[in-house]
Parts: C-alpha cells; sequence; structure tokens
C-alpha cells in the first residue's frame, strides 16, 4: 500500500529516501497509532479484496471476514448475466464497490443505502476513487422499510449491519469501542435490532429466487435469526470466518 509517496516494497528495501514532508506525515502517522488510533484511520486507507478504501473517523473499517461474505457472493453470481442489488448499512461502500469491481459487468447497477451521514461521504469518496458513479447511487434511509425501491425488483441485498450487543459493547478493543463509529457496532438488545428490519425489507424488495446476504455475531444469533427468516426465506449456506465461526448467512427468497 502507498503511503507518504513511498510503498511497503521500497520503504523495507530502502529503495527511496523519504523527503521531509513524507518523513513529517509518517511521524505524525507513528503517534497517532501510539495513542490508539486504528491503523487505517492513520493511514486514511484500508485494503479490502485486493482494492484500496478511502476510510476515517465516522466509517467503519472493512474487516478481512467481511471478504468471505463478498467472496460468496461472487460465486453464487458466477454467470456473467447482470445483478441489481443494494448493500444495506453500507459504510465505506467496500462490499458493494468490490462485487461491482469483480464482477466487471457494465449493467449490474449498486444502490448504497446508509444512514450516517459521515459514512455517505466515505461511500462518496470510494466511488469516485473506483470510478463506479456511472452503475451506483447512494441512498440516506433512516428507516429500511420505507427506502426507495420498487417491489421484487433486487436480486441480490447484502449488509453488514451493526450486531453487536449493547450490553457487550464495553468489552470491546479500545481502538474500535473509542474511535469507530458506535452506529455501525451497537445492534440493541441481543444485536438484532436492524436485522429485524432487513429480514422485512428483503421480503418485499427482493424478486422470488433473489438473496440476502449478511454478516452476522456468530451462532448463538444466527439461531434467533433462524426463526425469523423461516417464513420467507430458504437458508443457502452458513459461512465460518477464519476462526471457524458462523459468521455469514446466506438466504433465497422463496
Amino acid at each position: 500500500m502507498q503511503f507518504a509517496s513511498i510503498n511497503d516494497g521500497e520503504y523495507f528495501l530502502g529503495e527511496k529516501e523519504i523527503d521531509a514532508k513524507s518523513e513529517k506525515l509518517i511521524r505524525s502517522c507513528t503517534q497517532k497509532r501510539k495513542n490508539g488510533m486504528p491503523l487505517s484511520y492513520c493511514l486514511g486507507k484500508a485494503e479490502f479484496m485486493g482494492l484500496v478504501f478511502l476510510v476515517g473517523r465516522g466509517v467503519l473499517i472493512p474487516r478481512p471476514e467481511t471478504e468471505l461474505l463478498v467472496e460468496e457472493v461472487l460465486e453464487l453470481f458466477k454467470e456473467n448475466v447482470a445483478i441489481n442489488f443494494a448493500d444495506w448499512c453500507s459504510g465505506s461502500g467496500c462490499i458493494g464497490i468490490s462485487i461491482l469491481k469483480s464482477r466487471n459487468n457494465p449493467n449490474d447497477f449498486c444502490t448504497f443505502v446508509e444512514k450516517s451521514t459521515c459514512a455517505i461521504k466515505w461511500n462518496s469518496k470510494n466511488v469516485a476513487l473506483h470510478n463506479l458513479s456511472h452503475c451506483t447511487k447512494i441512498l440516506q434511509n433512516k428507516n429500511i422499510i420505507d427506502a426507495n425501491f420498487s417491489k421484487e425488483s433486487l436480486d441480490l441485498i447484502t449488509a453488514n449491519p451493526p450486531y453487536i450487543d449493547t450490553n457487550d459493547m464495553s468489552g470491546l478493543m479500545s481502538e474500535v469501542r473509542d474511535y469507530e463509529p458506535k452506529m455501525a457496532l451497537d445492534g440493541g438488545k441481543d444485536g438484532l435490532k436492524i436485522y429485524k428490519k432487513l429480514l422485512v425489507a428483503a421480503e418485499l424488495f427482493l424478486k422470488p429466487g433473489g438473496l440476502l446476504a449478511i454478516e452476522t455475531a456468530g451462532a448463538s444469533q444466527i439461531a434467533i435469526l433462524e426463526k425469523m427468516w423461516q417464513k420467507h426465506f430458504n437458508l443457502v449456506k452458513i459461512v465460518q470466518d477464519y476462526a471457524n465461526i458462523p459468521r455469514h448467512v446466506i438466504l433465497k427468497k422463496r
């Protein structure tokens, strides 16, 4: 990753001189990191699915385990048939942008749905960075059910919603708890606040056979969610993360 006019290889191999401006930037970043700021916020960027995303205070930092959700979606939509999809609780836009860039279908279209004004600013920057303005739009939406979609118009909904139980927030690592947005982490009682609305929206906006791909807190939360999805959805797959924790759920609308 490039930072302060020097990339990792150049830095470690000593192939490039660091000018005064770059040195000042590196020292500033080092001090911020020493004070507890997440590295991605210090750098102003994070890697996800081999792509660079601009990030900063007010937007969740993309996580490696979320890449597994994107990989599963790409596997399920292998055919080069255009898809119209929504990326809910989109944050930086890393999920939707990665799907668009990986599929590289000129007729795909993604609507990013986000509540936070600050997160939307970062989402917009990343859409511009990856030259995807022509096949995306960003919708600020405070009530999921009121989102401006036609009934049964979407092939796919992806979401990495806030899913941490409010009672567990204080136990998070300090660099997460003290720096990343609470709105993107705190899922209310049992961490289920957004899922309840999301499942209603998915039933309304997905085409029959459309997929809902969501990240969760793990097995106990999935067990509760199963009772909520059974009426309108069939389970396609539960995907484990790198620690063998059931993390992602793929559902198909009946």
